[in-house]
């Protein structure tokens, strides 16, 4: 074993991770285990390769996988590893104490923080999430009407060839959210600080916080790994010689409970935790002394052969409670138990039958106002994430109570009209609102672009026989320029499988320039007076002096 037993570790700030190659480990911690160095050992499990002096600046790194999320987690990354340093002096100098309130709290966040933001816990979600999604797509297959090729989709998904890819980014951020917002429900668990005296390494791996529960090992059908569920055992090592392990001491019992500190001298015991971190890892599995390599290779060898990769189980079922009540359909994914089992000489228990299983928390009361937290910031990320949309913009069916807003758009926007178009056609208002309503209730549906909270453009939609008009374009003189006439169209024309067909002033051939960019093609002028006369309710002026465009679906059918 390396190094010197009870030494104290020096506190490794977090300094600002590179903002591009972010660790899902970070380097302080691998510190915790070689001193400083900035190399260090590891067992590659694809290969079975023990590969010497490593540098650790470039293990346990993805490319940009918080994103901005970087300096949030580097400034947990602080207080984390202050927790750790104090909970490691704390096990070795117990007369010298210095896990607070706080420096505990610090712990356990970093704890979740650091099992949920890894490549291992990425991969588990976005697996999940993706079996999810494909669920949900098959119904939306099977009950939604006029779907073409119903069922050779709903095979194909089956098959497996429709995938359905996350930005790991995204789910790297939202697992760290989730993790901050959990840690009350880890609170009533008990702390113990394992002391290494065996002469073996603890190790640590890519993936380095390890959920167990020796109670409900027997439980197999579903999940009994999550925060509020009673047996759950956290082990975490800090060092080659200190362990953190969160119990729930209801349903444990042995002379661990005792004190904080345990004493550790069994070497069955640090090879049984050292499995768990074998078993857990993704592709590393790490240690300081160059030594102890032989002693890995053994391990691993022991245990290779029971080795599952990490996955996540989805089912649809029809068997489980949400908030009490029977579900006809649930969606469930749980993550099962590793393929080893954590038998401590020092813990006891007497793990229950699968048939003895009957859901339930540890702490209800943690529970309900987890939720009540949870329910709270989900709201108010709801409400922060319609700002942003409305301060970038949003598109939106309009409704009566836009009305308003709608004439005074067209009225602004209409202005470029003024001496273009024919003097015997300008109007001022160019609308008013006994027209704008006639419209409206002769079925234009207007929709808008909404910025601030105020509409700044809007364009009409109007199903006539068998076609569909885009009807009074326009955006507020202010607001031109930047894109939100294209975007009012491209949304508008996914409303339709009928041609559409847009009429607008011969004169104003910005307008007819902005209609061909986005694919529209003028009809002749035998063809515009007849479209008008069909689809338009306008006078025979209007009708001398506009032209009509198509899209090409429109085209297309006439051949």
């Amino acid at each position: 074993m390396s190094g010197t037993i009870g030494r104290r570790h020096p506190i490794v700030e977090n300094a600002m991770s590179d903002r591009v190659n972010q660790h899902f480990v970070p380097q302080f911690y691998f510190k915790n285990f070689n001193g400083g160095d900035p190399r260090i050992h590891l067992l590659h499990k694809p290969t079975d390769k023990i590969i010497f002096n490593a540098p650790i600046k470039g293990q346990c790194a993805k490319h940009r996988l918080y994103g901005d999320a970087e300096v949030f987690l580097s400034q947990l990354e602080v207080r984390y590893s202050r927790a750790i340093q104090n909970a490691i002096h704390t096990a070795w100098n117990p007369w010298d104490a210095r896990l607070d309130i706080e420096c505990l709290h610090n712990l356990m966040q970093g704890v979740l923080v650091q099992r949920l933001r890894t490549m291992y816990e990425v991969g588990r979600f976005a697996s999940a999430s993706e079996s999810m999604h494909l669920e949900m797509f098959k119904d939306h297959l099977r009950y939604a009407p006029d779907i073409a090729r119903r069922e050779e989709m709903i095979a194909a998904i089956e098959k497996g060839q429709f995938r359905v890819k996350e930005n790991p980014t995204r789910i790297a951020s939202e697992l760290l959210l989730m993790a901050v917002d959990s840690v009350l429900l880890i609170t009533d668990l008990g702390i113990r600080l394992l002391r290494n005296y065996s002469g073996l390494p603890f190790l640590f791996g890519d993936s380095p916080v390890v959920f167990c529960n020796s109670y409900y090992r027997n439980v197999t059908s579903r999940g009994v790994l999550g925060l509020q569920t009673p047996g759950l055992q956290i082990i975490f090592p800090l060092d080659p010689h200190t362990l953190l392990m969160l119990m729930d001491d209801t349903v444990y019992s042995g002379n661990y409970k005792a004190h904080t500190t345990v004493d550790v001298t069994e070497r069955c015991d640090v090879s049984r935790l050292n499995a768990l971190q074998l078993h857990q890892s993704l592709n590393a599995v790490y240690f300081a002394n160059p030594d102890d390599a032989s002693y890995i290779e053994n391990l691993w060898r022991a245990h290779k052969s029971n080795a599952v990769h990490p996955r996540t189980i989805f089912q649809v079922r029809s068997d489980v409670l949400v908030d009490d009540k029977p579900v006809e359909k649930a969606f469930h994914w749980f993550d099962p138990h590793l393929n080893c089992d954590l038998d401590l000489s020092f813990v006891r228990c007497d793990p229950i039958d699968e048939a003895e299983y009957v859901f339930s928390r540890r702490t209800p009361a943690i529970a309900a106002e987890v939720k009540q937290i949870t329910a709270k910031r989900n709201e108010e990320i709801r409400r922060m994430r319609k700002l942003r949309r409305q301060a970038k913009g949003m598109i939106r069916a309009c409704n009566d109570a836009d009305f308003d807003a709608i004439f005074a758009i067209i009225n602004d926007a209409a202005q470029a009209y003024c001496g273009v178009i024919p003097a015997d056609r300008w109007h001022d208002p160019y609308m008013p609102k006994e027209h704008l309503r006639h419209e409206i209730d002769s079925g234009v549906q207007f929709w808008g672009w909404e910025e601030g909270g105020e509409l700044v453009g809007v364009m009409g939609i109007q199903d006539v026989q068998d076609v569909t008009l885009i009807r009074h374009a326009y955006v507020r003189t202010a607001n031109r320029g930047q894109g939100i006439g294209g975007k009012l169209l491209g949304e508008l024309r996914k409303l339709t499988t009928r041609p559409v067909l847009i009429g607008t002033w011969a004169a104003a051939t910005w307008a007819i320039r902005f209609y061909e960019k986005h694919g529209f093609r003028l009809v002749t002028p035998e063809e515009k007076d007849r479209l008008l006369k069909k689809y338009w309710s306008i006078p025979e002026r209007q009708i001398e002096t506009s032209v009509v465009l198509a899209e090409e679906k429109w085209f297309g059918q006439r051949q």
